[in-house]
């Protein structure tokens, strides 16, 4: 709509890495970054963890939902040079969009539980969890499912994207102990002293 107008359209919450095609989108500016620079600093941050941990840490889980905005961060993630050397381990999540905690609720437990069955049955056990997801969608049931199979641990660390880790944070106070809560805090924001 902006280009045959030649207006300029300026969004502050578009990060598709489509967007940032100026021969496609020549009139179209954004104050976020994209999807595609979520990626590559959750895969930076992923291989200063891996490089620095000991052995047995360079097998990441990528969860998404399947859905525009985690696809396209997970994508980025999955194709960054920094984790070229890694086993990144890509697992789609059910996407159910939610409005309310009891639609959270109502989420389709049984398929979270699925997922993480079956990474629980992967050798050597990942230890490094990538989740590029909206929180309010799937929280609740991720980190029920995936403390359930011991998944969610004191030996495991959650890298999210940016709104996530609130979601999270509250999932894991709710449901996990608290180690495990402290390795999230310390991913997501400082931890306090």
């Amino acid at each position: 709509l902006a280009a045959p107008l030649e207006v300029t359209l300026v969004s502050g919450s578009a990060t598709s890495p489509s967007l940032s095609n100026k021969a496609q989108h020549p009139f179209f500016a954004r104050v976020i970054p994209s999807d595609s620079k979520q990626g590559a600093g959750l895969a930076a941050l992923v291989k200063n963890l891996a490089e620095s941990a000991p052995d047995g840490w360079s097998r990441i889980v990528l969860l998404y939902t399947e859905e525009l905005y985690s696809e396209g961060i997970a994508n980025a993630f999955a194709m960054d040079p920094s984790v070229s050397n890694m086993t990144v381990l890509k697992e789609p999540l059910p996407w159910l969009p939610v409005r309310s905690s009891q639609e959270a609720a109502d989420y389709d437990y049984a398929r979270i539980l699925a997922v993480a069955k079956r990474i629980a049955a992967y050798r050597p056990l990942p230890r490094i969890f990538v989740l590029p997801v909206n929180p309010q969608d799937i929280a609740a049931p991720l980190v029920r499912a995936f403390h359930e199979v011991g998944l969610f641990n004191e030996h495991s660390v959650v890298f999210t994207s940016e709104s996530v880790v609130e979601g999270i944070r509250i999932e894991f106070d709710r449901v996990v102990n608290e180690q495990a809560n402290w390795h999230l805090a310390s991913i997501g924001k400082p931890a306090e002293a």
